[in-house]
């Protein structure tokens, strides 16, 4: 039997735990950064580079509770969630992406990766050409690979804009060789 001294703890424990529940830093710009409003302005204006290709690598709403670390030949780019994507410049010819889904991130635990969650995919890039790379559930995964897939033009910029994305900041600035 609890005493009246722990019953009166109890509800105090509980508020504690919504209120961490509800706290900003738990929200996806903490786990996957933001760009600035201008800098996705600029993003969804979709320019074209004329040495460079550019690629919008997007994720639509799917698996909101995990993010996805985002590989371009074995360097590190940035993550994405739900809803977001990234704009990379880059030298033209062959590159590997790598999307390979994370979990945790919680106070008390970092991001680490799932086993089986990687999955690669190569782009032949043009100069002065944009791609857009989807990245959506893989079928029949049980557990939670996230495939890339190329889209058209016409596909990429319809969905982004479209679905309210929100241009993730990538680590090393936009350009990446």
């Amino acid at each position: 039997m609890l005493s009246s001294k722990q019953l009166s703890v109890a509800p105090l424990g509980i508020i504690f735990l919504l209120i961490s529940c509800l706290s900003p830093s738990a929200g996806p710009d903490a786990i996957a950064p933001l760009a600035s409003l201008e800098q996705n302005s600029f993003a969804l204006t979709f320019p074209t580079i004329t040495d460079k290709p550019v690629v919008y690598l997007f994720r639509p709403h799917s698996m909101p509770h995990l993010r996805a670390l985002i590989l371009v030949d074995n360097r590190e780019i940035g993550f994405t969630v739900s809803n977001t994507y990234l704009r990379i410049e880059m030298s033209p010819g062959e590159h590997e992406f790598v999307s390979r889904l994370e979990y945790g991130g919680n106070r008390s635990k970092a991001f680490q990766s799932k086993p089986n969650s990687e999955f690669k995919f190569t782009l032949q890039a043009e100069a002065g050409r944009i791609y857009f790379i989807q990245q959506s559930p893989y079928p029949l995964s049980w557990n939670g690979r996230l495939d890339l897939h190329l889209v058209s033009e016409k596909e990429g910029k319809h969905e982004i804009t479209r679905g309210r994305y929100r241009l993730l900041d990538t680590q090393a600035g936009q350009t990446h060789d």
